[in-house]
């Protein structure tokens, strides 16, 4: 034989051994798969009746929960409903000072409006008893020197 026939015969027994290593690569992998997928089979299998009694247990837990939160529900708009009817008569009490404070402020501004006219009366009344006292003594000072000058009265 010569090199080149040893060189094809020995690429031909590697590519035979290459195709061998690939089947059996192949066929291990096939093998595994199938052992899993049975183990799988047989784990969800035996966990069937545990979930199907986990799941029961989980439907009646979520029904009781949705009953309570349905009675907080109500509870909660009940108390929404007084808390409501309680802001309405707070608000009818706020208008009613609100009107109260307008009128105290409306009297309040007609208070002012009396007290200055008083003041203004007061005033008025001071500068004509100054007037007059101005008079009097005027007339006082008339009379004194008009006395001096004035005869004596005779009696009859």
């Amino acid at each position: 034989m010569d090199n080149e026939e040893q060189n094809k015969t020995v690429v031909q027994i590697q590519t035979q051994d290459s195709n061998k290593s690939k089947l059996y690569i192949i066929i291990g992998a096939i093998i595994i798969f199938t052992v899993g997928v049975l183990c799988y089979h047989f784990y969800t299998a035996g966990r069937t009746d545990t979930n199907y009694n986990d799941v029961n247990n989980t439907v009646q837990s979520v029904e009781r929960g949705n009953e309570q939160a349905r009675t907080d529900i109500q509870s909660a708009t009940d108390r929404i409903g007084s808390a409501q009817e309680q802001l309405n008569g707070a608000s009818t009490e706020i208008d009613n000072a609100s009107g109260t404070t307008e009128q105290l402020q409306e009297l309040n501004n007609s208070n002012a409006e009396s007290i200055k006219r008083s003041e203004d009366l007061i005033a008025t009344g001071r500068e004509s008893i100054s007037r007059e006292r101005d008079i009097f003594t005027e007339i006082d000072r008339a009379n004194n020197i008009t006395q001096g000058t004035l005869p004596e009265k005779h009696e009859n």
